[in-house]
C-alpha cells in the first residue's frame, strides 16, 4: 500500500481572539515533504475579509508555522456557528486544505469574584451565546417557538472556577424528579471536554469514546437547586453518577422563566490549572417538558444524541 500526500498539509483549525476580543482562525501549517517549501494559505469563507488576505510561509523539511487570520469583516455573532475552511497551494500547484466548524464564544476572567447567586447584574458585558437558533431542537414537532422555550448563555473564569450563567425563558415550568432523571423534564445538561482536540475512538450511537468526558445537570428540583454528575473523565476520583456537590448553583424562577448561575471547580471539568488562550469543548442543552414530553433546545449538538461535547 502506497500512500500519497501533498507537501503541505494544513489541519486543526481553532478560533483566536485578539485585541479587544478581535476574532481570528489559527492552523498549523506543515511541510510533509523532503524539501524545502513555500506555500500561499489563505481562509476561504464566502463574504469574509481577512487580515491578512493571504500569509506565505517558508517552511523546511518537517517544519512547521501557525497561520494567523484576523477576520476583518462581517461581524462575527458570539456563539454562532461557522463553517470555516483554510487552503494551502504550493509555488507547484499542489494544494490542500481542511474545513471546521467553529464559533468564537470568549470566556472572559473575571476581575472580581463572583457570587453564585442568580443575580446576573455582575455580568453586564459578558457575550452571550443565543441556544437554538440553527440548532433543530429534539423532538421539534413538540417545541412552539421562543416564548415556549428559549434561551441564552454566557461563561466567564478565575483561578478557581469556571462559570456558566442561563436565562431560560419557558412559559410552563415542570420539575418533579431530584437525582438521574432530572433530564427528562425542565433543567440544563452541560457537556464538557477540558481536551477537545485529543484523539479518541469514535462510536455514532454515543461519541467518543476514551475522551475526558464531563456530563452535569442544573436543575430547580422540588429539593431545591441540585447538580447532578451523569459523566466523569476523572471516575477514580469522581465516579460518574453522582450529586455534584463540590459545584455550586443559584437557579432562580423568573417571571417568565429561570436563571442559572453555577461555578464549577476546575478540577471538577478536568482541568487542573487554567490559562488563558486554553480551550474547552462546550455543548448544551435547555430540556423543557410542559406536561406533553420532553423537548430541549441546543447549542452544539454534542450532550443529547451523543457524548461529544468537542
Amino acid at each position: 500500500r502506497a500512500e500519497v500526500l501533498e507537501p503541505v498539509s494544513v489541519s486543526g483549525l481553532r478560533p483566536v481572539f485578539g485585541a479587544a476580543l478581535a476574532p481570528g482562525v489559527e492552523a498549523p501549517v506543515i511541510n510533509q515533504s523532503r524539501r524545502t517549501v513555500k506555500a500561499t494559505v489563505r481562509l476561504a469563507v464566502p463574504g469574509w475579509q481577512t487580515d491578512p488576505s493571504a500569509l506565505t510561509l517558508e517552511l523546511k523539511p518537517g517544519a512547521s508555522r501557525q497561520a494567523r487570520f484576523g477576520v476583518a469583516s462581517p461581524a462575527l455573532e458570539s456563539g454562532r456557528r461557522y463553517q470555516v475552511k483554510v487552503q494551502a497551494e504550493t509555488a507547484d500547484g499542489s494544494r490542500s486544505e481542511t474545513a471546521a466548524d467553529l464559533n468564537f464564544l470568549p470566556c472572559l476572567r473575571t476581575k472580581a469574584k463572583t457570587k453564585v447567586d442568580g443575580d446576573l447584574g455582575e455580568w453586564t458585558g459578558v457575550p452571550k451565546a443565543v441556544v437554538g437558533g440553527e440548532w433543530r431542537p429534539l423532538n421539534p414537532t413538540a417545541y412552539k417557538g421562543a416564548a415556549d422555550c428559549s434561551a441564552q448563555f454566557m461563561t466567564a473564569w478565575d483561578d478557581e472556577f469556571l462559570y456558566v450563567a442561563v436565562q431560560v425563558q419557558d412559559d410552563v415550568f415542570l420539575q418533579t424528579h431530584d437525582g438521574t432523571a432530572v433530564w427528562s423534564q425542565d433543567n440544563l445538561q452541560l457537556g464538557l471536554d477540558p481536551a477537545p482536540d485529543a484523539a479518541g475512538d469514535f462510536n455514532p450511537l454515543v461519541g467518543f469514546f476514551g475522551k475526558r468526558t464531563y456530563e452535569y445537570g442544573l436543575t430547580l428540583t422540588p429539593k431545591g437547586p441540585q447538580v447532578w454528575r451523569w459523566l466523569s473523565g476523572d471516575p477514580e476520583n469522581r465516579p460518574g453518577e453522582s450529586l455534584a456537590s463540590e459545584v455550586r448553583l443559584a437557579a432562580v424562577k423568573t417571571t417568565n422563566g429561570v436563571t442559572y448561575e453555577a461555578a464549577f471547580p476546575w478540577a471538577s471539568v478536568g482541568v487542573q490549572k487554567p490559562a488563558a488562550g486554553q480551550q474547552l469543548g462546550l455543548a448544551l442543552a435547555v430540556n423543557d417538558d410542559d406536561g406533553e414530553g420532553r423537548k430541549a433546545i441546543l447549542w452544539f449538538d454534542g450532550i443529547v444524541h451523543s457524548k461529544d461535547p468537542r
